[in-house]
């Protein structure tokens, strides 16, 4: 009804024997246990998936309904982080882009909220009494494996310190934030083009490196976008996805970089059905495909234009 702007004078009214609240230790109860399960690299069955989705829409209803106002920011880090944790890191990004550094905002919070808008540049906090420099350097070598694909044994070993102290020593809402940092973090590593295209395609971080660096180029890979990729390198004849936005395009344009990077083809036949698609994936992959010397074909119905050559 918020969204709606409908008159708090025509709004349904809450009962008095309603208690919006009532669920909230259990939602976060489940949003920290399976936090710290993904941050000891635990797989979430269906069924912890299924809670962990109850939880952030949870979250994300109490949001909207603007009941607490004074605690929304701490609720949208929890929605955040629930719907990053149950696969939808779509959800995630939409609340995570509203976070603002609230004052007095401890320095856990901002890992958290740094993580979830994937944004891991330019932290410098002061040394922190128990944690001293730890969570500054989770963020560089985070930033820095997203950016060159460097090794991320370093990270896993701070992650699991940084969280042992938290249960040692830290306050309740350190060690739930830093499971949540521990399993965002991580979760990303695992979704990211570093970790899968050299897995799934054969080849080693090094071929693709100038092509995972390039400014554009998709970095980490969301659930279904996994499943493409997967499916890409599978020893399947063929796949059909009707979708929008699903991710196909990127999917094409990561074959044909495996298999001209590790030799197995020489030339791409890509066909589309319309002349608008046609030109849209040659200016595409005249733009991506980098690295390589090719030629490109552009057919509209059966009529045959000429070769265009380009070193793209």
């Amino acid at each position: 009804m918020h969204e709606m702007q409908i008159p708090q004078e025509f709004q349904i009214a809450i009962r008095d024997e309603d208690e919006p609240e009532a669920l909230f230790l259990l939602t976060v109860g489940i949003l920290g246990d399976a936090a710290a399960s993904v941050a000891e690299n635990r797989e979430l069955d269906a069924e912890v998936l299924a809670s962990v989705g109850f939880a952030a829409n949870y979250f994300d209803a109490f949001l909207s309904s603007r009941f607490r106002d004074e605690i929304s920011g701490d609720v949208r880090l929890l929605a955040s982080a629930a719907y990053y944790l149950g696969d939808r890191p779509g959800s995630s990004f939409v609340l995570a882009r509203g976070l603002r550094a609230a004052q007095g905002e401890s320095q856990t919070e901002t890992l958290l909220r740094r993580a979830l808008r994937n944004d891991w540049r330019n932290l410098a906090m002061p040394s922190h009494p128990l944690y001293l420099g730890w969570l500054n350097e989770i963020a560089a070598l985070m930033g820095a494996h997203l950016a060159e694909g460097s090794d991320t044994a370093r990270l896993i070993q701070i992650l699991n310190w940084v969280r042992h102290l938290a249960y040692r020593s830290g306050t309740p809402r350190d060690l739930l934030l830093l499971d949540l940092t521990a399993a965002v973090a991580l979760k990303r590593v695992k979704a990211s083009a570093w970790t899968n295209l050299p897995a799934f395609s054969g080849l080693p971080k090094e071929v693709w490196a100038r092509a995972i660096a390039r400014s554009g180029f998709r970095r980490s890979c969301g659930p279904l976008s996994y499943f493409l990729v997967r499916i890409t390198f599978s020893q399947v004849d063929q796949a059909s996805f009707r979708c929008l936005r699903a991710g196909k395009t990127r999917s094409v344009e990561i074959v044909l970089r495996s298999g001209f990077l590790s030799n197995r083809a020489k030339l791409a036949v890509i066909v589309a059905p319309f002349r608008a698609l046609c030109q849209r994936n040659r200016r595409w992959f005249q733009a991506l495909i980098l690295g390589r010397g090719c030629q490109n074909q552009r057919t509209h119905g059966c009529s045959p234009s000429r070769l265009l050559g380009c070193d793209c």
